[in-house]
Order: structure tokens, then sequence, then C-alpha cells
């Protein structure tokens, strides 16, 4: 038997219609009218008008003989690949959709599939909706469900060669199937029904292009497209004797029968609606609907004030504004559309936004304007400086101090509403001096010009931080800034913001370090000692006093400590040059780092 290779089963979506032709337009449409009685599988060709579209379709028949096993396998029900009576009548066919899996060792896109075709019999009209019918049912041999089944309409036979196929090669499924777009597919996102003994539906309907003359059946895509699950029929053919069955295959296949195809009627098109319309008097006539007539039926809601509900352009006359929707069906294709009717209502008010003058910066946009009434028009003037001239809601970025006026006109009336937009200029702040260097202890006044207010910041070591000119007497080196204002708009302040660092020299000016003392007794320069102005910011201070041979003769470590003269044993030193090494830290809090002081001096007496 030839399905050694996996043999699986497709489902499709299904959706009934009702055909207004009652002509089928597929010739033996299942499959009864034979040229010869199947004997085995691989016999498609003893069917009548239908062919093998690409390798080998089979055959069944409930007068096919059941023994022996080689001459069984294409009856039915029972059969080499399952078990199911015919839909209708006595034969029905089947077809692989899913082989060469990847558990076999195959690439992903690899696929053993068959097709079967028919001339239909007339080709179909240009516009006209179509309603395509088969039945189908897994066969119990699949290991498989496959989610691809389709049927295909073309001008011309679709026929694939059994010469060159290759399918370790993916350009031979891109030339051959993976571009066809059948115009009936099964729902890729789901399988087919694990079901076998029953038959299922594939419908669809779509619109002819014109001349379509043939369908082909089966699946049109390569391994990478076909999603597949694992299932386990416990298929045993019933062909063989009890005991030696035959085992699932890892594949998919299915039978297929009673084959149709109606022509519905011609189809104009979507469903369409006029354009959204305001009526001037309530309960006035008013033709919504923009459709020709066609096979379709139409269903419009809601039905108030509707001279019809099911026509394809129905005449409201409302009294109040109304959201019309509308419904076209033909076959399984649906279409919508919807149209307002706005009813016209006199002296409603308008705002352009603000009842009182508002103000913003330059520069600054602010949205302006009213909730729309739909189909009203609206415009702004002066328009240049408006994103939207013709919008109920815009956003103004006027240059200057501006007063818009929003006009609304409706039917024969016309409404105007303003408002005043101050514009407040943007400071361009200057300071001077730009930078400046103070010794600890004083102070240095820092002016900001160019905007009407002033406001500096960190507050700390300012005489006063609202002044244009305030006096600054940091104690370490500080970045202030000033913020400077023009006055607020609507949206917020206008303002700009400039700073000044202003630079301490800590060690150059709080530090005194003498070049010579006097230790005679005379109570003037006696002593000596590296003298700080301010000693309370002085942290971690250490001092050595040696003589010219490295001999330590004094050591502090308290800042403005003094030197007598005399040596750490209390030995008075001669007269002679002595040298110093200091180290401390001026205002840690502040961020002050270790800093050395190295040098010598001289001792008189």
């Amino acid at each position: 038997m030839k399905k050694y290779l996996l043999i699986f089963w497709i489902t499709f979506y299904i959706v009934g219609s009702n055909a207004l032709s009652q002509t089928n337009l597929i010739p033996n449409p299942s499959f009864e009218d034979s040229l010869a009685v199947p004997q085995a599988v691989d016999e498609f060709n003893k069917c009548s008008n239908w062919y093998a579209a690409f390798a080998t379709p089979d055959y069944y028949s409930t007068y096919s003989p059941i023994y022996p096993y080689s001459s069984c396998s294409a009856h039915a029900p029972s059969n080499a690949v399952g078990y199911q009576y015919p839909h209708t009548g006595n034969f029905y066919s089947g077809i692989a959709v899913r082989g060469l899996l990847p558990v076999q060792g195959y690439p992903i896109y690899s696929n053993y599939f068959e097709l079967i075709g028919v001339q239909l019999i007339s080709p179909l009209i240009k516009d006209h909706l179509y309603d395509f019918t088969l039945y189908y049912s897994l066969a119990e041999i699949s290991g498989y469900l496959n989610n691809q089944l389709s049927a295909y309409f073309s001008i011309n036979p679709f026929l694939i060669s059994s010469s060159g196929v290759n399918p370790l090669d993916v350009s031979w499924y891109n030339t051959h199937i993976n571009w066809v777009q059948p115009q009936v597919n099964h729902d890729t996102t789901q399988y087919i029904s694990q079901d076998t003994v029953n038959w299922h539906i594939l419908q669809g309907c779509f619109v002819a292009s014109g001349g379509e003359q043939f369908v082909t059946i089966g699946n049109f895509r390569d391994g990478r497209y076909n999603k597949i699950k694992p299932i386990n029929t416990n298929f045993n053919s019933p062909c063989l004797a009890a005991g030696t069955g035959t085992a699932q295959q890892t594949g998919c296949y299915l039978f297929i029968d009673d084959v149709s195809l109606y022509d519905v009627g011609w189809y104009a098109g979507k469903a369409q609606c006029i354009k959204d319309t305001l009526l001037c008097i309530a309960g006035s006539t008013l033709n919504i609907g923009n459709n020709i007539k066609d096979s379709a039926t139409y269903t419009w809601y809601p039905p108030t004030a509707l001279s019809c509900t099911n026509c394809p352009n129905p005449v409201a006359s409302p009294t109040v504004s109304t959201m019309y929707y509308v419904v076209k069906t033909l076959c399984t294709v649906t279409s919508k559309d919807s149209v307002l009717v706005q009813i016209f209502t006199p002296n409603q008010p308008l705002s352009a936004g603000y009842d009182y003058p508002v103000s913003i910066c330059a520069g600054d946009s602010l949205a302006i304007g009213s909730s729309p009434i739909p189909l009203y028009s609206y415009n702004w003037q002066p328009s240049l400086s408006v994103m939207c001239a013709t919008c109920a809601l815009t956003t103004a970025i006027p240059n200057t101090t501006t007063t818009y006026t929003l006009t609304r006109s409706a039917c024969s009336e016309t409404t105007t509403a303003t408002v005043t937009i101050g514009v407040v200029p943007m400071p361009t702040l200057n300071i001077t001096p730009t930078a400046t260097v103070i010794q600890i202890g004083d102070g240095v006044q820092i002016t900001a010009q160019g905007a009407v207010y002033y406001s500096w910041y960190p507050i700390t070591n300012i005489n006063n931080f609202y002044l244009a000119n305030p006096i600054f007497s940091p104690t370490t080196t500080t970045e202030y800034c000033v913020i400077g204002e023009n006055g607020g708009g609507i949206k917020g302040i206008c303002s700009d913001t400039i700073c000044v660092i202003i630079q301490v020299d800590l060690l150059n000016d709080n530090v005194i370090i003498p070049n010579i003392f006097t230790p005679n007794g005379d109570n003037t320069n006696d002593t000596w000692g590296i003298e700080f102005k301010h000693p309370e910011i002085v942290k971690d201070f250490k001092l050595s006093v040696f003589n010219r041979w490295g001999v330590k003769l004094y050591e502090a470590d308290k800042p403005n400590a003094k030197w007598d003269g005399r040596s750490l044993s209390g030995e008075v030193v001669p007269t002679g040059t002595y040298y110093y090494v200091a180290e401390f830290i001026i205002n840690p809090a502040q961020g002050g780092k270790k800093q050395e002081a190295k040098g010598y001096f001289t001792l008189m007496r």
C-alpha cells in the first residue's frame, strides 16, 4: 500500500450560506460516476471528470472487493487506511495532506501531499460571489493532525509534474505550491477535528475574478507552514487477518466527498453609507445608503425613523441625532458601515476656552476652544498662529498679545467667541562679575540684570536673596544661581536662570607665617607660629620645627600654637635658620582638603 508515507488529515473553517443558484458547478461532485470500480489504492484515474493534480490520490468504493488484501485496500467502509462510509452514495476520494515529517529525519520544509482537480461546468463570472463546500473525514491511519486544507480556483488546470520532485529542496516548494493563494482555506489557527467517525464540512465564500474554470483541492504549503499534533487512533487495518493489523503512519490523510460550488449572485462591494450629514430641520428626510442593489442582504439599525431596515438604501427622518449602522451579508462575506445624522440645535453656547484674558510666556503654546459639535464648522482668526484654524479645539502659539475669535457655523446660524492671550517676554539674564575670588571672611557684590524679579539660591551667606545685587560672603567656594522672572503666565512663571562661582581662597589670606622672631624677653615678637585668622575652621593640624641637622626641636597639634625658642628638652636654641613642616585641613565640612606648608625662618637673640 502506497500510504506507508505518513498520511494525515486537515480541518477547515466552515460557514453556512444559502446559495441562490441551484446549479452545482462541480461535475461528479460525489465521485459517483466512475470509469471502473477501484481495486486498490492509487486508482483515482478511474473516477470520471476528476484528475490527479499531483502525486497519487486514491478512490474508494463500496463495490471494491474485500478479499484478498491485495484488492481490498480501496473498499468502503473498511480499507487499508481507515474505516468510513461514503458521505452520500457509494464512492469517495482520499488524499494525503502532510507527510515526510522531521521526526522521520526530513527537513522542516519537507512535505508529502496529494492534490485532486476537476474542470468546472462553466467558468466563474467576475464579481459574482461563490459558495464552496466539501466534506472530509480523518482517516484512522493518520498519526498526526494538521491545519492545512484549501481549494484553489484557476483559469488553467493546476498540475504539478511528478518528475523532478525533490522534497529536500525548499526551492521546489517555493516554485510549485507556496506561491498559490487559494480562495477557500481551513482556519490555520486551528487543528482539524480528531473525530474519525463523522464527516466534517469545509465551506467558504469568495468573489470571483472572472474566468476561473478549474478547482484544485489539497495542501498548498510546505512543512514550515503546517502545524501538526500527534494523535493515536489505535488503528488496525480490517483488511488484514486478526492480530496482524497495520500500525498508524507518521502523517495526515483525509477522505473527501460531496464537493459543491454555487453561484450566490452578483456582489457589488462592501456596505456603504453616505457621509455624516447635518439636518437643519428635525424630522426631514434623508437617504442614508449608498449601495448598488445586488444579491446581498442588508440589516440597518437602530430601526428608529427608518423607512426600511432590510433594503440597500433606506430613508431616515430622525428627530434626534442618531448613528445608523448597516451590515451587508452575502454568503459568508460580511461588511459594515455607519453614518451619523446630526440634528441642528440652535442657540447652543460657544466658548473660546477662557472667559477672561490669560497670559503665557513667549514661546509657549496654549490650548483654546471648546468641544466640537459634530458636523458644525469652525474657524479661528487670526489663523496663522493656531495649529488648526478649522478645529473647535486648537493650540495657539502667539508671538505677541493676541485676541482670537472662534466662529461656529451651522445651517443659517453663526456664533462667535473670543479669548485674549497676553505674551510675557522671557528674561535674558546676565550677571557681573561672571566669576570672582575672595578671601575667607570677605564679601562680594554680584549684580544680575535682564529681569523684573530675582531670587538667588542657595540662600546661605547672602544678605538678601531677593535683591538683584546682594552681597555674598561664603566661607568656601560656592556656586550661586539667580532665577530672573518677568511675571507669570497661565502655564507657569516666565523665567531664566544664570549662575556664578565665587571662589574662596582659604589659604593665602587665612594663614600668616612669620619669617623671623626674637625670643629675647622684651615681650615683642618673642614667639613664632603659624597664625590662622579663623582657627575654628582648621582641623587635623600638625606642626614640626627642625634645626639644620634635622633634629626636631618643637611640635604642636593646635592651630596658632607658639614656639618660644627652646628645644623639646627645654634648652635655649641659638640664633640661626630653622625649618618647619605643617599639615592641616581648612573647613573640612565644606569639602576642604589636606594642605601642607614648608619653609624656613630666622631666630635672632
